[in-house]
This record gives C-alpha cells, sequence and structure tokens, in this order.
C-alpha cells in the first residue's frame, strides 16, 4: 500500500535501520521499532524516521502531512479502487487537488528538490500520487508539467525504486489494487477537496491565532514551567455579616 511505501521509502532515503512493517488487507499498519515504540499511522512514523536522522520536520511539512491525511489519500483511494477504469477527469475533485499542488510546486509553496533528496514531504505527498502516476495510462503531462517533472526526479531516485519493488513486487501499481478495495470505505472525508495553497500558510498574518500569546508570555510560562514555580494563592474573601433575626 502507498501507507507501507511511506515507510520503507523513509528508510532507504535517510538510511534508517531496525524496523518492522505489518500490513494486512483487513488491518491498520503497524510499525514496529527494535526499541519497543509502535505507530500505528505511516506518517507518524516517517517523521519519527527523518527526525532519529537529523532533519528536522518544521510546521510546513506538517501541514503537508495534514493535507494528505485529510482529502488527498482518499481522492486517490476512490480512484484506484474504481472497478470501471473511470480516466481520471472523472474525478474533479482529485484533479482539482492535483491542480492545487501543481500550483503550489509552481509557486515554490511546496518546496520539492526531488532531483537531490527526498524530504519528508516528498515522501507523503508522492507517495499517495504514485499508484496514479506509475500507471501508464495516467494522462497527467500535459496539465500539470511541475508535478510530473517533480514525481519523474521522484521515481528515478533509488531510495523510491527500491522501495517501490520491494513494496509491489514488480507487479507495479495493480499491487495496490486488493488495497485500495479493501479500505475503500475506510476513511471518511469532507467531499469538498482543501485548497494545497492554505497548507503552505504558517504565518498567515489574517490568523486569528498569532497572536493569542506574545513571546514575552510564553517566555514566562516557560520559566515558569521550568522553576516549578507555584500559583499565587487566591485572596480570602470577606463575606458581610448578616444580622440575626431577633437580635
Amino acid at each position: 500500500s502507498p501507507e507501507t511505501l511511506k515507510v520503507l521509502l523513509a528508510c532507504y532515503e535517510t538510511g534508517f535501520q531496525d524496523i518492522k512493517i505489518r500490513l494486512k488487507s483487513d488491518s491498520p499498519l503497524s510499525v514496529t521499532l527494535q526499541c519497543g515504540t509502535v505507530f500505528n499511522s505511516a506518517n507518524s512514523a516517517v517523521r519519527f524516521i527523518y527526525e532519529t536522522q537529523g532533519q528536522q520536520v518544521d510546521t510546513d511539512t506538517l501541514q503537508w502531512f495534514e493535507l494528505e491525511f485529510s482529502s488527498l489519500r482518499c481522492l486517490v483511494g476512490d480512484y484506484c479502487s474504481n472497478e470501471e477504469k473511470k480516466p481520471l477527469k472523472e474525478f474533479p475533485q482529485l484533479v482539482s487537488a492535483i491542480s492545487n499542488l501543481e500550483k503550489a510546486i509552481s509557486s515554490k509553496a511546496f518546496k520539492c528538490d526531488c532531483i537531490n533528496k527526498i524530504s519528508a514531504a516528498d515522501c507523503v505527498v508522492f507517495s499517495a500520487l504514485s499508484p496514479i502516476f506509475c500507471d501508464p495510462n495516467h494522462n497527467m503531462d500535459g496539465d500539470f508539467p511541475n508535478l510530473i517533472k517533480q514525481l519523474q526526479y521522484f521515481s528515478n531516485r533509488g531510495a523510491f525504486r527500491s522501495a517501490w519493488k520491494e513494496i509491489t513486487g514488480g507487479s507495479g501499481e495493480i499491487a495496490f489494487k486488493p488495497y485500495f478495495c479493501a479500505t475503500k470505505n475506510q476513511w471518511k472525508m469532507d467531499k469538498s477537496p482543501k485548497s494545497t495553497e492554505h497548507a503552505s500558510k504558517t504565518n498567515d498574518q489574517n490568523s486569528p491565532a498569532k497572536d493569542a500569546l506574545t513571546p514575552e508570555e510564553l517566555n514566562a510560562a516557560k520559566i515558569s514551567w521550568e522553576t516549578k514555580s507555584s500559583v499565587p494563592r487566591a485572596k480570602p474573601r470577606i463575606h458581610p455579616v448578616l444580622p440575626v433575626e431577633g437580635e
């Protein structure tokens, strides 16, 4: 599955070892590390692998992770599990998501450089798209030139070729068909596709959360936590003396 592909690709790309991956068509992904830590999310496992190997996963990358998890993987699953073999153009939500990704690459909002390396974001997003791109009948070339170029670099990387061969057993994208058919109802999503441009805006000035805490307040909170300073006790309230009946 693309989920297993993500994790295996992250291992090959970063040189991470000592990992065991289990996936059955009727059960969730399970990634077990030698130390005993278990991940049931491929994206969490990818983040751990990259950070363990010294490659920090920043906020932008986490938003691409969220985009892939909340919409892209579901749209790809819908397309790949259709029994009628409908063309890509008959899946407008998927086409819209891919178009937004093309725009993000063109505007550098999605900073990918697959000719030199596969980042954590590349690993997650492009692995999700690989069952479509690696299908010789995908018909994506003309409409998404920048995305196709990065996907070509991505698929030519030694790490991807090794992971792809191990996952598909040499049978290509058709190897994913049982997985997509078995899990097509597993993920529910809002059918309105999310814009990839939104995923790249980590410091939107119009965001109401931006000024929720100032740097000074955050620093004070940090100092308070580190020094375990106690919270000031509430001042005792003086209640009025009520008259006693008969006095």
